[in-house]
């Protein structure tokens, strides 16, 4: 038989007061939301950069199928870039 020794870190959920239970949620629901965050983040900046990119090749002159095929965006999104 193996003898298992249980330290503060090894302990069972059930074995943690309500208040550290709760704190450990807490955390575990903070993180979670701040990757999230840095995700969602992230590819809002990819849109963006994708949106200027776009704008640059219009205003170099080049057809909006290529700019559509270059930034990975629809003609009718290039088309809106074009229009505003």
């Amino acid at each position: 038989m193996t003898e298992q020794i249980f330290t503060k870190e090894s302990k069972t959920l059930e074995e943690y007061t309500q208040e550290e239970q709760f704190e450990m949620r807490y955390k575990s629901g903070v993180a979670m939301a701040r990757k999230e965050a840095k995700q969602e983040g992230r590819l809002e900046g990819k849109e963006e950069n994708q949106r200027e990119v776009a704008i640059n090749m219009l205003e170099k002159g080049l057809p909006l199928e290529l700019i559509a095929d270059c930034v990975k965006l629809s003609v009718e999104e290039i088309k809106a870039l074009k229009n505003n």
